[in-house]
């Protein structure tokens, strides 16, 4: 039933698809429209669930082992960053590598094999288990590798002050968690070497901004994306953190009036690898929910941010970009 009164949609300045999303999809559209099928994915080529069923309807077969895939066969390995023996496998297997690794990843991936070639003690700030962070310990010898998650794992720490540390970190955590723990292994190793540039991507600080600005201004918060999605949850877990009643959705079909019946100003934002169309349908639903709305967006950071295509898919590439938004 349509509630009788005004609402005002605030949407985030930036949200959704950032730039190594958008090359990531470029690739599998490419791919798909000169190749053809089969083809494989290895790993969620993003995550977000609307984005995988869209490809496994066209027939793009997404595996997290390679040993899933025929000898000889084409693979796309994902966003998140592949560690060195994935490609080593991929090379055994004479698969057909398209690598849509984020640039930024690759940059981190950059970093950590200097700072190993230099025997450095590494800290590896991130999420266990996160795909991106496994790719990135890949390429860090066990014996240089120590892991941070939290507080603790701080204060576990047992490195030799006299030898060179350096701290690398996943691109999608939270600026400001990231920055309170580097500040705090400096404190104990105050000769701890930074990366020459930070290692959170622009994306991740775009919308964590943006998030900030929402709840300022709103009364409720609607997040759009996959609960996988490393940089959409914590754009969730931020509006709480600051006193903000969040939501995260994966679709309009979650969306209820009971979560903006006290609302009379209503943010809504996206991870980078939600499509637009996503944030387009909650909208409309909660238009459908009310009798009057006004929507508000600024213009984003990122409208001039892109990178290019790996090489081999350079010359199959069309003028225009298929999810130019």
């Amino acid at each position: 039933m349509t509630q009788s009164r005004h609402l005002d949609i605030h949407l985030a300045h930036t949200q959704g698809f950032c730039a190594g999303v958008s090359v990531a999809l470029d690739i599998v559209d490419l791919a798909l429209k000169h190749y053809g099928l089969p083809l494989y994915v290895r790993h969620a080529i993003v995550h977000n669930h609307y984005l995988v069923n869209h490809y496994t309807q066209l027939g793009v077969q997404f595996v997290e082992h390679l040993d899933e895939i025929p000898i000889g066969s084409r693979v796309i390995l994902s966003a998140h960053g592949s560690a060195p023996e994935v490609y080593a496998h991929a090379k055994a297997r004479q698969l057909d590598v398209l690598d849509a690794t984020c640039p930024l990843v690759r940059k981190v991936h950059m970093e950590a094999k200097k700072m190993a070639r230099r025997t450095m003690q590494i800290i590896l700030i991130g999420h266990r288990g996160h795909q991106e962070f496994v790719g990135t310990k890949g390429y860090i010898p066990e014996s240089l590798c120590h892991v941070v998650e939290t507080d603790a794992d701080i204060d576990a720490l047992n490195l030799d002050p006299n030898q060179p540390i350096g701290v690398l970190t996943q691109t999608t955590l939270s600026v400001s968690d990231t920055r309170r723990l580097i500040d705090k292994i400096k404190r104990r190793y105050p000769t701890l070497t930074l990366p020459p540039e930070k290692d959170i991507c622009y994306a991740t600080q775009n919308r964590q901004d943006a998030i900030l600005d929402l709840v300022k201004q709103c009364d409720v918060i609607l997040v759009c994306g996959s609960k996988n999605s490393s940089n959409t949850t914590r754009l969730y877990e931020l509006a709480n953190e600051h006193g903000c009643p969040a939501y995260m959705l994966e679709s309009a079909h979650e969306f209820t009036d009971a979560m903006i019946a006290n609302a009379n100003r209503v943010g809504i934002s996206s991870g980078a690898s939600v499509p637009q169309i996503l944030v387009t349908q909650l909208v409309e639903r909660i238009q459908a929910s009310v009798s009057s709305t006004t929507c508000h967006q600024d213009p984003s950071t990122e409208a001039d941010v892109w990178f290019p295509l790996p090489k081999p898919l350079r010359d199959l590439a069309d003028l225009s970009n298929p999810h130019a938004d």
